[in-house]
């Protein structure tokens, strides 16, 4: 295996787009990449050949966008840990474009967004805890604070054989 860091700066995200675009990374995705400008990473991991686990995962763009991750990936599992602060929602790519990275994996996905902007609205965080074994999907948490007053809280299950999500919701009128 393959254990290390991996620093890298790059003026103009576009050309690191353009290379992950070119080993397989979804055309929305790649957009994404694009977007964040000047880029400055650095990645503490290990690849075994079956297995890739990041310690550490620090993405900043200078679009403002900064990501803090964690996690697995094995041909079964995707394992993740994100906090992702000041990213703009309107640019979220589809769902589809993320298919490619999930796959059939179990999934296991713990996301907190931090001054996260959406239209006109005043900055809000999000936070998610989705977990997939199978076709069984859990939501342990799921809240949603900001945005010009939006508080959501919710958890639930969907399964083959059905459901429920349960939550509060208030927004102002």
């Amino acid at each position: 295996g393959v254990a290390g860091r991996l620093n890298l700066k790059a003026d103009d995200s576009r050309r690191i787009a353009l290379v992950l675009a070119r080993a397989g990374l979804d055309p929305a995705l790649a957009d994404l990449v694009a977007a964040l400008g000047q880029i400055d990473a650095e990645a503490i991991g290990a690849w075994d050949g079956g297995r890739v686990g990041l310690q550490r995962l620090m993405v900043t763009g200078s679009s403002g966008v900064r990501l803090d991750l964690s996690g697995d990936v094995t041909p079964q599992r995707l394992a993740a840990k994100a906090v992702l602060n000041g990213f703009d929602l309107n640019t979220l790519p589809p769902g589809t474009s993320f298919a490619g990275l999930i796959g059939t994996r179990d999934l296991a996905l713990d996301l907190n967004l931090t001054q996260a902007r959406f239209r006109n609205a005043p900055p809000g965080s999000a936070s998610l805890d989705l977990r997939r074994e199978g076709a069984v999907w859990r939501l342990t948490r799921l809240a949603i604070d900001g945005f010009g007053g939006v508080n959501v809280a919710g958890s639930g299950a969907l399964l083959a054989e059905g459901g429920e999500i349960t939550g509060r919701i208030r927004a102002p009128r």
